[in-house]
């Protein structure tokens, strides 16, 4: 993103009244991160429920994780707060750090596999001290 700053109003700025001052600025933003979700406090929420057909999935946050934040993730059944066996935000190892592809992991297991299938689900995310970017998950 470019923007020129000079020192007229855009009424005044016609050719026989600009001299050559001002400043030219470039602002770069990183892939995928124009707008975030940013917290210092713990924030807790759900997504928008989804149909589970069992089986694998990976999900994945993009997110800067600033010292002594975190972003933890669980899957619970959709309009409760009942979590799926294994997947509670208490089975997640926090995640911390910076990156466009951070991968959830519950008690050494990455993918959560759902054993009841066609069920609606919601993923359930706890953050602190953070910005989130985005959320994908990628059932199988």
């Amino acid at each position: 993103m470019c923007y020129l700053g000079m020192r007229h109003r855009h009424g005044e700025a016609v050719p026989e009244k600009i001299s050559y001052s001002g400043g030219f600025g470039l602002l770069e933003i990183e892939r995928d991160r124009f707008q975030g979700l940013d917290t210092e406090e713990g924030f807790e929420f759900s997504l928008q429920g989804f149909d589970y057909m069992g089986g694998n999935m990976d999900i994945e946050v993009n997110a800067d994780i600033r010292s002594g934040g975190y972003i933890k993730g669980g899957l619970v059944k959709e309009g409760t707060l009942e979590y799926v066996k294994g997947f509670g935000l208490e089975d997640c190892i926090p995640l911390t750090g910076n990156g466009t592809q951070l991968k959830f992991q519950w008690g050494g297991k990455s993918k959560p596999c759902y054993e009841e299938t066609r069920q609606r689900v919601e993923i359930r995310l706890q953050l602190k001290r953070c910005t989130l970017f985005s959320v994908s998950s990628d059932c199988r």
